[in-house]
């Protein structure tokens, strides 16, 4: 099974038929310490219904009863990378998880020249 996401984050299992998306999955930021203000959009399916919630690291944002899929939006801050996680309620199995990169437009790294600057080739 291939399933292709851009600008998004999403998990997909053969065997289950899970299918985990988070939308977007990078937030730009002017600077490294800067917090990002994003509105997350979470899309879920499953093929048996359960009881699942999505979590923030172990913080619960929404719970679903006896579903096979569901959707969510969320305003969340974000500074450094945050994963999320769909998890059955019951036996607390993380079912798909999916994480929000913060990149910097100001990065500390700059790429180093492969040629010197007066180099023919």
């Amino acid at each position: 099974m291939l399933v292709v996401c851009l600008l998004s984050t999403c998990f997909v299992s053969a065997a289950e038929n899970t299918v985990f998306q988070l939308t977007p999955a990078v937030c730009m930021v002017q600077n490294s310490d800067d917090v990002c203000q994003i509105k997350l959009n979470f899309e879920w399916e499953i093929e048996t219904p359960a009881n699942v919630c999505i979590l923030r690291d172990q913080t619960p944002l929404k719970c679903w009863q006896d579903a096979t899929n569901g959707n969510f939006s969320y305003k969340a801050d974000v500074q450094f990378g945050t994963v999320y996680s769909l998890v059955n309620r019951k036996s607390g199995e993380k079912i798909a998880t999916a994480k929000v990169k913060v990149q910097s437009s100001n990065s500390k790294f700059q790429r180093k020249r492969l040629r010197t600057p007066w180099s023919f080739f």
